[in-house]
């Protein structure tokens, strides 16, 4: 009778360490940080002679898939993160940056979203590139850390084909 079952005890020597698993998987994730990756679908132009960005927000393609809120946060993440890299944006630009929401994957382990970037001319509509950016986190990281993700892949795009940023 005072034997205790076995299948407590195993349960309460792991029980403590499933928190700190927790802690240590929290604390890994908090280091990677926000991950992005960048593909060009259609090579982008030098854009050294551009000088004002019109930013158009970002729209989606996969419906309810997409939580407006989420689109929303999205939208600011990228305002926010050119402005801040010293990308100037204008009502009139000669840049056009027009972007959409091709995938989002929203998973217990996996956190994904998808966006394709178009430059243009903002006169002519003249393409000066194409990129798709999958923005990606952990389980344990929601969808809004995908979307810095992107904001940052993007001001690291405009930057690498030489856009002039304010000092």
């Amino acid at each position: 009778m005072n034997r205790l079952n076995p299948l407590v005890i195993i349960v309460a020597f792991l029980l403590p360490l499933n928190g700190c698993g927790m802690v240590v998987l929290t604390a890994v994730d908090t280091v990677r940080g926000e991950q992005s990756d960048l593909l060009i679908v259609e090579t982008v132009q030098d854009l050294q002679s551009y000088h004002a960005i019109v930013l158009e927000p970002v729209t989606s393609a996969v419906g309810e898939q997409l939580d407006p809120t989420l689109l929303a946060y999205l939208n600011s993440k990228i305002h926010d993160e050119l402005v801040h890299s010293g990308i100037k944006l204008s009502d009139e630009g000669q840049l056009h940056l027009s972007g959409l929401v091709l995938h989002v994957e929203n998973g217990i382990r996996k956190k994904q979203l998808v966006v394709q970037m178009k430059l243009q001319v903002t006169k002519t509509g003249q393409s000066l590139g194409v990129a798709n950016i999958t923005g990606q986190s952990s389980g344990l990281r929601g969808l809004k850390s995908s979307a810095g993700g992107i904001a940052k892949e993007i001001s690291e795009l405009l930057k690498t084909h030489q856009y002039p940023v304010e000092t």
